[in-house]
C-alpha cells in the first residue's frame, strides 16, 4: 500500500539531512540535491502517474465497450491501470521514510 518510491527518496534525504545537520552545514549541495529529487518522485508518483491511471482505465472501458457494440471478438491487451498513487499511500511512504532515515542515522551514529 504504501508508496515505495516517495519512502526511499524520503528515508535518502532525511538521512543525509540528519547527517549534514550534525555536522553544521545543512544546506550544502547533496542535502539540497536529494531533497529536490524527493520532491519530484513524489509528485511524479502521487500526481502525474495516479492521473496517467485513470485515464488508462478510461480508455479501456471505451476499448471494451467499442468490442461489444461492433462484435469484436479479438482478445486485445489492456492498458496497465496501477501506475500511481493515492495521496494517502504517498504520506504512509514519505512518514515510513522518514523514520527508517532516523532509523538509520542514529545506528550509524553509534557504530
Amino acid at each position: 500500500m504504501p508508496s515505495s518510491h516517495s519512502a526511499l527518496v524520503t528515508s535518502l534525504a532525511v538521512s543525509i539531512g540528519l547527517f549534514q545537520y550534525h555536522d553544521n552545514n545543512l544546506l550544502d549541495y547533496p542535502f539540497v540535491v536529494s531533497l529536490v529529487l524527493a520532491l519530484v518522485v513524489i509528485h511524479d508518483s502521487m500526481g502525474i502517474r495516479y492521473e496517467s491511471s485513470k485515464h488508462a482505465r478510461e480508455l479501456n472501458q471505451i476499448k471494451f465497450r467499442l468490442n461489444l457494440i461492433e462484435n469484436i471478438e479479438a482478445e486485445e491487451k489492456k492498458l496497465k491501470e496501477a501506475l500511481g498513487h493515492k495521496p494517502v499511500e504517498v504520506l504512509i511512504g514519505v512518514i515510513l521514510g522518514a523514520i527508517f532515515g532516523i532509523i538509520g542515522f542514529l545506528i550509524f551514529r553509534i557504530f
